[in-house]
């Protein structure tokens, strides 16, 4: 199967290019052609029963997955023996991007079909199902088993552990950490060491660790939750798209690459899935908590307390505004930054299993003085949530910033008033792609991107009224119902 040479121009939005196979490749030989050379695989097209492909990156999964839709007047399950084992083959780009989803043998990563699902009747000859696909390394880690010790860098132990013991062959980006670390690894498969070494995992750049472990169209990744959001610098990061919300235009001939430029950018349908969620946010200690620490070898108890407020300045955020207003919350005037809703316990062990630097000072700050800070920053992003369906493009995906523009709903506006919701318009990470592609003459590829925000580019109000306990009517009294 050759690479295919890509087209250069889009024609219209959501243009794409698939090569005109999609291959099974069954695991057993001459299943379906006799080949004189053994080492060339069988293979089996089925692009002409396949009606929809959808590919998942997801920064919180490890893997990318797939599923293909099939309508089926063959019955390809009495030419092949699928059982989960086969090989899927096949070549996704898009116009003005090098990224392409190359699942080829020869030049790419093929995947593996690990289920069908919902198999039904559509008409006497013809059958409907789902075909479900992954990763080779997600199929590799459950039948690998790692125990050994280690000493070196996390990032180097995360590489070994994914070139040599998954086997992979895709690229690596990582974000340096702080140090070197001995570690014994029990007998346990190689993921799970990697989530173990990313709860571990501080970075020399930002102050939190929350490192993440993921796939996406360029290989895997190991790096913190604010290296995505914000440069090592502390700057945020310059979106790399944009798209907004706005009335579709009837197609202009003229307009050429202008109306087709608009058109690619133009948000189809959006939803706001959770714009915020208190209790969420409190019960993660998003605003307030307390570390309590005990240092077994100096019999020690130590109190760490965070503030959100207090602290935001200190920590990289996607926009300069805080999430969280200040304002009176109960009787003796305490902000809810001020008002601890989650205690955690950890053992102060950290200074034994650092390596120390030149000047016999430990680099960065024991994991526990970052352990709130990161919990924290975790809350924040997954407490605004919001969908868009775009047109398709291969130039993003899972992990970089876009810029998003939403209206206001606020009916007829002044003149010059800008019609944008200020408080969700911004920048958002993205969390999450699907891609959505469509064969047939009427075909075509969406996105549909899973997006979340940490802050907000306008402050949010602040008072020192109480509004809570003085409207509140007192009852404070006991009443036994015998007396009723």
């Amino acid at each position: 199967m050759p690479l295919s040479q890509n087209f250069i121009k889009a024609q219209v939005p959501g243009d794409f290019n698939l090569v005109p196979i999609i291959n099974l490749i069954p695991y057993t030989p001459d299943m379906v052609d006799a080949f004189d050379n053994v080492n060339t695989p069988d293979r089996l097209n089925i692009i002409q029963m396949v009606k929809e492909i959808n590919i998942y990156e997801d920064i919180t999964k490890p893997f990318i997955s797939g599923n293909l839709t099939i309508v089926d007047a063959n019955n390809i399950f009495e030419m092949l023996p699928i059982a989960g084992f086969e090989r899927l083959e096949m070549q996704l780009m898009s116009p003005h991007s090098d990224n392409n989803y190359n699942f080829t043998i020869e030049t790419g990563h093929p995947q593996y079909i690990y289920s069908v699902t919902n198999r039904k009747q559509l008409s006497q000859n013809s059958q409907v199902y789902i075909i479900h696909f992954c990763s080779q390394e997600m199929i590799r880690n459950k039948t690998t088993f790692v125990s050994r010790a280690v000493n070196n860098d996390f990032e180097q132990i995360v590489s070994d552990l994914l070139h040599n013991d998954l086997e992979s062959k895709k690229a690596l980006f990582f974000e340096k950490t702080n140090s070197k670390h001995k570690l014994i690894l029990p007998y346990a498969n190689p993921l799970h060491h990697i989530n173990h070494i990313c709860e571990k995992s501080q970075s020399i750049h930002h102050l939190s660790g929350n490192y993440l472990f993921y796939e996406n169209i360029n290989g895997f990744h190991y790096r913190s939750l604010q290296s995505l959001t914000n440069k090592s610098d502390g700057e945020p990061r310059v979106n790399v798209n944009g798209f907004v919300y706005s009335p579709k235009r009837p197609h202009i001939r003229s307009g050429g690459d202008e109306q087709l430029e608009y058109e690619m950018s133009r948000i189809k349908e959006f939803e706001v899935k959770k714009q915020f969620n208190t209790i969420d946010r409190l019960t993660g200690g998003a605003f307030c908590s307390e570390m309590v620490t005990h240092d077994i070898l100096f019999k020690k108890f130590k109190a760490l307390s965070y503030n959100y407020n207090k602290d935001f300045q200190l920590n990289a955020q996607m926009d300069p505004h805080s999430a969280l207003p200040t304002f009176p919350f109960d009787a003796r005037g305490n902000a809810f930054e001020d008002l601890h809703s989650r205690r955690y316990f950890r053992s102060n062990t950290s200074s034994l299993f650092h390596l120390k630097d030149s000047t016999d000072t430990i680099s960065t700050a024991p994991e526990e003085e970052i352990y709130q800070t990161m919990q924290s920053k975790n809350a924040m992003m997954n407490d605004l949530e919001l969908d868009i369906t775009v047109p398709g493009f291969l130039g993003l995906s899972a992990g970089e910033v876009i810029e998003v523009e939403l209206p206001r709903y606020q009916g007829a506006l002044p003149d010059g008033t800008e019609d944008r919701d200020k408080k969700l318009s911004g920048k958002y990470l993205i969390k999450a792609i699907r891609h959505i592609v469509e064969l047939g003459q009427r075909g075509g590829h969406d996105m549909i991107l899973s997006l979340r925000k940490d802050a907000f580019n306008q402050r949010l109000p602040s008072t020192d009224a109480n509004t809570f306990t003085a409207s509140e009517k007192t009852e404070d009294i006991m009443i036994d119902v015998r007396e009723l």
